[in-house]
């Protein structure tokens, strides 16, 4: 008798226990695409100008950034600060990256904060500035590792 009663749940309520394990199979599969998804990746800073450093926010000075796994969709923003150590010069400095070379599914940006200027800069000595770089990711851009290098040059 009990096995009949099942049945019978079992028939009238098929199409919503369906649904629920094709909802389910989905969501755990996009979890897993997300996730399968990720790659690692990173940027190395060279400065061609003398007396030019970049420091993170603790004050270090930083060669490379390593964004770590990036995923479809994300932008990542890094602050950092850019400083003329020179005693007596001021120094004007553009930037450029390789990035394009290495993948159009990758753009970056970098923008100066407070006091707001536009590139390039125009650095007194011992003056920083804070800046943003930013990077966005394509909602296509394929599962790999990408490195690419951020120049810090001349203005």
């Amino acid at each position: 008798m009990r096995n009949k009663k099942m049945k019978v749940g079992f028939r009238k309520h098929k199409l919503e226990i369906l649904t629920l394990l094709i909802c389910s199979a989905l969501l755990v599969s996009a979890y897993a695409l997300t996730y399968l998804w990720s790659a690692p990746s990173a940027v190395a800073i060279t400065t061609s100008v003398q007396n030019i450093i970049v420091l993170d926010s603790k004050g270090n000075e930083v060669t490379s950034i390593n964004f770590g796994n990036l995923n479809p969709s994300s932008t990542i923003r890094i602050s950092l600060t850019i400083k003329n150590t020179s005693p007596n010069a001021t120094i004007k400095i553009n930037w450029s990256s390789t990035l394009t070379d290495v993948t159009n599914k990758i753009t970056d940006q970098w923008y100066t904060q407070y006091p707001l200027a536009y590139w390039p800069i125009s650095l007194a000595p011992g003056e920083s500035r804070n800046t943003d770089y930013e990077i966005m990711v394509a909602s296509d851009c394929l599962m790999q590792a990408f490195s690419w290098t951020l120049y810090i040059v001349p203005g």
